[in-house]
């Protein structure tokens, strides 16, 4: 087969007959495309899903076929992808023999080992951060060079042995910031994936009035442990081999906002990346963009409480029609939240901070949630005073409770027994098996099991909406 030195990247959704639950790609997938093109390497980018909601007739194998494409980078970011994902390279491999299908992200980072030995199509898993092992592979494979030894964070095949390189690699402050996060010609019907909603409902289709949104964030790596969560300190060292956080430079952030507002149309601004709450980083992005006069609106995920400095920044930089900060106490009782937060807050500092947030004409999303390590009935009770309270002080917040999965290589995945609970998902092969079968939480602890933990959840949701009778004698939670 005549083959086009052509790299296609590759995300796969979860998805239900509904429902696509992963419909948006790594946004790094889009940082990588335009790091090769920059060193003379020709890249795409394909999101099945979108492409056969588009329409309903595409065939991801003819499409490559008839392109003569033969190296696929495929995104394992999200566990939820699994199933998808090893679907996706066993049918890739049987109408593409002669294919190299390369394999990245924070789940076949970890799972990396266990994922080689068992699907044998996957030729490659680069982890952790990628930009230059993936553009040494790609010169190694399009030239001929089979000796991968040195190209750094690499799982590889020799000799029907799975190998992995010794060498480590991190980015660089000169290679993040020239790297083009919001260059999006590399995405096929970029147009309308920038319009898509996570979750994207299939009868719903691809919303015209959907505002365009670029999810983007200013940096890498984690300082602190929440106990839930696979992108803390503890896994970014595991996975990514990084013990600091990396800020992109503020003039680099600027120019792809730039360049996604001017370019794309793009509107909306998403990012979720705090991990020095009471820095000064963001207070200088914002009075650049302001001096740009960039005019967007933001959602901020908070990882701790917002600063009065930041939140007057805030303030004065962006469309407060349509922005919004988003905290997440995740629990009513302070002991809990010590326990399973990495940046601590009192309910009086919480209180606090809402009152100037509201001062200021800003629109919150506050997020609960249940089954945290150690909480018992008695803290569930504590999340219920703090959400009433929440409501009468504040007429216009915006509470939403969620469950929370088990992550992979997350601290209580880790160490399950240090934070009370029981998981049947150590594995890539337990992970893959569980959305085989249907979803569930993946874990319980000694207080509440994983139904219990939905049913709290929903019942949040519902004390939430109605305070009604029904709701405060929801005594199965109690």
């Amino acid at each position: 087969m005549r083959t086009d030195n052509t790299v296609t990247f590759i995300h796969t959704s979860a998805e239900d007959d509904k429902t696509v639950y992963t419909p948006l790609i790594p946004i790094g997938m889009v940082g990588l495309a335009s790091f090769l093109d920059r060193n003379y390497i020709l890249s795409e980018i394909l999101n099945v899903e979108l492409e056969r909601i588009l329409n309903p007739d595409f065939d991801l194998a003819a499409y490559l076929i008839e392109n003569k494409r033969t190296v696929f980078c495929l995104n394992l970011h999200w566990h939820s992808q699994s199933v998808k994902v090893m679907e996706l390279c066993r049918l890739l491999k049987e109408a593409i023999p002669c294919s190299r299908i390369i394999l990245g992200g924070f789940t076949a980072s970890y799972y990396a080992a266990e994922i080689m030995a068992s699907f044998p199509e996957i030729d490659f898993i680069i982890t952790g951060e990628s930009e230059q092992p993936l553009l040494d592979l790609l010169v190694r494979i399009f030239s001929g060079n089979k000796d991968f030894h040195l190209v750094a964070n690499l799982f590889f095949r020799e000799g029907g042995a799975v190998l992995s390189s010794r060498l480590t690699y991190n980015t660089t402050q000169q290679i993040i910031d020239a790297m083009e996060f919001a260059n999006f010609k590399f995405l096929k019907n970029y147009d309308y994936y920038l319009r898509v909603e996570d979750p994207l409902n299939k009868a719903d289709g691809l919303l015209s009035n959907v505002p365009a949104t670029f999810y983007y964030n200013c940096g890498r790596g984690c300082l602190v442990n929440c106990s839930f969560c696979g992108g803390s300190r503890v896994a970014q060292k595991i996975i990514n081999h990084r013990s600091e956080i990396i800020f992109i430079s503020q003039g680099a952030v600027v120019r792809e906002l730039k360049r996604a507002s001017h370019e794309y149309g793009i509107t909306r601004w998403h990012t979720c990346f705090d991990p020095l709450p009471k820095g000064d980083y963001y207070i200088e992005l914002f009075r650049k963009i302001r001096a740009e006069g960039l005019k967007l609106n933001l959602g901020f995920e908070c990882w701790a409480l917002p600063s009065r400095q930041f939140i007057d920044e805030f303030a004065m930089t962006f469309d407060l029609c349509s922005s919004v900060l988003e905290i997440s106490p995740e629990c009513g009782s302070q002991r809990v939240r010590r326990q399973n937060k990495g940046y601590y807050y009192s309910n009086t500092e919480l209180l606090d901070t809402l009152k100037y947030v509201f001062l200021r004409d800003i629109k919150v999303r506050v997020f609960f949630t249940a089954g945290l390590a150690s909480e018992t009935r008695d803290d569930i009770k504590e999340t219920l005073k703090l959400i009433r309270l929440l409501r009468m002080q504040f007429k216009q917040i915006n509470i939403k409770a969620c469950c929370i999965e088990m992550e992979p290589c997350s601290p209580w995945n880790l160490d399950a027994e240090e934070y009370g609970i029981t998981t049947d998902r150590r594995n890539f092969s337990d992970f893959l098996r569980a959305h085989q079968t249907g979803p569930s939480l993946g874990y319980r602890t000694n207080e509440f099991t994983g139904e219990d933990i939905e049913q709290i959840v929903a019942f949040y949701n519902s004390y939430n909406k109605t305070f009604d009778a029904k709701a405060r004698n929801y005594s199965c939670c109690l």
